[in-house]
């Protein structure tokens, strides 16, 4: 929608008469077809209107153009037929009010662009989701969504300040810009995420264009004093209307499939599932020792078993742990040998522990052990995903 606007713009900012201005919107229309006229009717009355009822009402201003300038026999601005239409016909324009173009468009841009980024805002995916997911409704269309994360951002953070941070952002974020298609709209939704909506596009066309993406980003680097600061990043894709027929739909099961690829070690891009979960989660009640990752003298410390995905895995502890840190945690699968899980402390509650299968909260292990923790998988190897996998598809409830 951007390149038409964009076009559209020029159009109507370009220093000519009236005719020749409306001359190049028709033929601007055989190019783009119906999808023109409310972006047009958007710039010229900020009115949002099917594409059939704003064609409508441009076949009406075109006429009544055509109209004053047979009257007062001289060249008339579109704008003022634009008034003249509204004005005189019964229609959704009130009131109109004049406002420069360029100064409407900067004012729009400072409403809907993040300025660190130069990506639309938060603001503007929640009004134009609802567009797309209408037009792809309309087309019986496909439309495909990429939520991005940068992988160990926290770490440049920490390590460089938030001045580099912000600065590998804008890295990431013309990276994206640059490898999308002309139609596609890249978002910063929050943080170091960022969100790619694709019209039209299937899940495997998103997929080669996300896989573009994280490719040119591992192979990114931002130079800053002397160091070459460089990580990957992550992404959940779903696909209108199998993973979702509405906005909130989509970004749940895109913001599921994201959290799976981190589960699976980064740099990586996962599929939504048809059940929109973060993935099959099953109880265990299990001791457990966990471990600061890189600490091998500090005593282990005990900790019992919640649950577990191939994502991740909650736990019982009485010691609390910082977020973000990295742990080791030995888990003993029955009839198994223990298996050495790497995680990443993502969510810590000081709270009575919850009850879990096989498990009441009066069981012996569970005494002291009063906060609960989460980790997300960082390191697993195919012989530890298989273990899991075969612990989830026994203990497993749909």
């Amino acid at each position: 929608m951007k390149t038409i606007r964009d076009h559209l713009l020029a159009i109507l900012n370009a220093e000519e008469d009236t005719g020749s201005r409306i001359h190049r919107l028709q033929q601007a229309a055989k190019r783009y077809g119906a999808r023109l006229f409310p972006e047009l009717l958007g710039i010229l009355t900020s009115l949002e209107l099917e594409e059939q009822e704003a064609l409508r009402h441009w076949e009406g201003i075109v006429g009544a153009w055509q109209g004053l300038e047979q009257q007062l026999g001289r060249d008339i601005s579109l704008q003022t037929a634009v008034c003249d239409y509204f004005s005189t016909n019964s229609g959704p324009l009130k009131a109109p009010k004049i406002i420069d173009t360029g100064l409407y468009e900067t004012t729009m841009q400072n409403a809907y662009l993040d300025k660190l980024t130069g990506l639309y805002n938060r603001r503007f995916i929640d009004e134009v989701m609802g567009r797309e997911l209408a037009l792809a409704k309309r087309h019986a269309s496909e439309l495909s969504l990429l939520f991005f994360d940068i992988d160990n951002f926290k770490e440049i953070n920490d390590t460089y300040g938030h001045g580099v941070g912000d600065l590998y952002l804008q890295l990431v974020a013309d990276i994206i810009s640059n490898t999308k298609r002309m139609e596609d709209i890249a978002c910063r939704y929050g943080g170091e995420e960022m969100l790619l909506i694709l019209p039209s596009a299937s899940g495997q066309d998103a997929l080669n264009l996300g896989r573009r993406i994280l490719k040119r980003v591992e192979k990114a680097a931002l130079n800053y004093l002397g160091h070459r600061i460089s990580t990957t990043i992550s992404a959940g894709l779903a696909t209108y209307p199998r993973y979702g027929e509405t906005a909130d739909e989509l970004l749940q099961s895109c913001d599921a499939a994201l959290y799976r690829a981190k589960g699976s070690g980064k740099n990586t891009i996962a599929y939504a599932t048809i059940d929109k979960r973060r993935g099959l989660r099953v109880d265990v009640s299990l001791p457990v020792m966990v471990r600061r990752f890189g600490f091998d003298g500090e005593q282990d410390i005990s900790a019992f078993g919640q649950d577990i995905s191939l994502s991740g895995f909650s736990f019982q502890t009485d010691t609390r742990l910082p977020m973000g840190s990295f742990v080791e945690v030995l888990f003993p699968l029955p009839e198994q040998d223990a298996l050495t899980l790497i995680g990443e402390i993502v969510r810590v509650d000081d709270s009575i522990p919850r009850s879990v299968k096989g498990a009441s909260m009066h069981h012996p292990s569970f005494q002291g052990l009063d906060v609960g923790a989460e980790l997300c998988f960082k390191r697993m190897d195919k012989l530890c995903q298989r273990a899991i996998t075969s612990y989830i598809v026994e203990h497993g409830r749909q």
